[in-house]
């Protein structure tokens, strides 16, 4: 495991003491007299057998009405280990499987929108007084916030064919980028007034350009990047390079922000499109087409995404990669 992975995961392992255990047993509680007020005690056999099933432990002997779940009793719930994952990314940058161990997404394949679909069921559920829908709300805040600045929310862009093109959302909301660097909203407010000076600011919309978000949260004491995307490097575990070997020739690629890279398979019609939008060229060579890119301000070119929809990015960054890799 990546050494950077491997310390966040242990602030993470002391830092989570099980915090919405308590919550979630709280709300089974008040939804059980909510279901004995509608089903009567008639029902109490039913749900007895349904609480074997899915906590796999004997039924009590009281009234199944009045069986008081703790903490413990909830503590592997799917909603529970859920919320388990919610907090290790809100406020760790880490994505956790189904083992609670760290995983890595493909930016450039996943399609993530913007909240955990178990959160609106539970504070559907729960009552405006439920002790647990405060930290939920954060906590959902600050994933949403971070998950943008991941570059993990597509949101579709109808280009009048059938499916639609999906394109990375680049704005973070206010509040949520409040909470993830530990301000208040009233903080970040001022934070956006012109007077301020700061280099945040609001587009049309009312929301915060990403890259500004990005320098903004890097100079924020106490904010954790997100080290998901280290899952995976084996560090200790590789053989050590030999720092004499040739390498044979070598290219610099553009990356663009979702991880993709200018490669010679982007070719549609046996051509490359590169260039900003409004100025794109079709160059039939991969190494000319590679070449113009390294003499532009912010190389362009088109790929395909998941979809298969042609779309623009814009290099923010450059790799180097050996020919035989590309099978150059």
């Amino acid at each position: 495991m990546h050494p950077d992975l491997t310390v966040r995961l242990d602030e993470f392992q002391h830092a989570y003491d099980h915090p919405y255990r308590e919550h979630v047993a709280e709300l089974i509680n008040v939804l059980s007299e909510t279901m004995h007020t509608i089903f009567g005690s008639e029902a109490d056999g039913a749900f007895w057998a349904f609480h074997e099933v899915l906590f796999g432990t004997p039924r009590g002997e009281e009234p199944w009405s009045r069986h008081c779940y703790t903490p413990d009793d909830v503590a592997d719930l799917p909603v529970t280990r859920t919320l388990r994952d919610l907090y290790a990314y809100a406020y760790f940058g880490l994505i956790l499987d189904e083992a609670g161990k760290p995983m890595r997404l493909d930016p450039a394949e996943v399609y993530w929108q913007p909240s955990f679909p178990v959160l609106g069921s539970i504070q559907e559920a729960a009552g405006p007084d439920w002790s647990g829908r405060e930290p939920l709300e954060e906590a959902s805040d600050m994933a949403c916030a971070r998950l943008v600045i991941d570059g993990l929310v597509r949101e579709p862009v109808e280009t009048g064919n059938e499916e639609p093109y999906y394109r990375i959302v680049d704005t973070v909301s206010p509040a949520g980028l409040a909470r993830l660097g530990g301000v208040s909203v009233k903080t970040m407010k001022n934070l956006l007034t012109p007077s301020s000076g700061g280099e945040l600011r609001l587009d049309a919309a009312g929301r915060i350009p990403i890259e500004e978000a990005r320098r903004w949260l890097a100079g924020r004491p106490g904010y954790r990047p997100s080290v998901w995307q280290l899952a995976g490097d084996d560090v200790e575990a590789q053989a050590p390079a030999d720092d004499s070997a040739d390498l044979g020739e070598v290219l610099f690629l553009p990356s663009a922000r979702d991880g993709s890279q200018f490669t010679p398979d982007l070719t549609r019609g046996g051509r490359y499109t590169i260039g900003p939008k409004g100025s794109e060229v079709q160059v039939g060579d991969y190494r000319e087409a590679l070449a113009t890119l390294s003499r532009m301000r912010r190389p362009s070119w088109r790929r395909p995404n998941a979809q298969g929809h042609w779309g623009l990015v814009t290099g923010t960054d450059w790799v180097r990669r050996t020919a035989n890799e590309l099978g150059l």
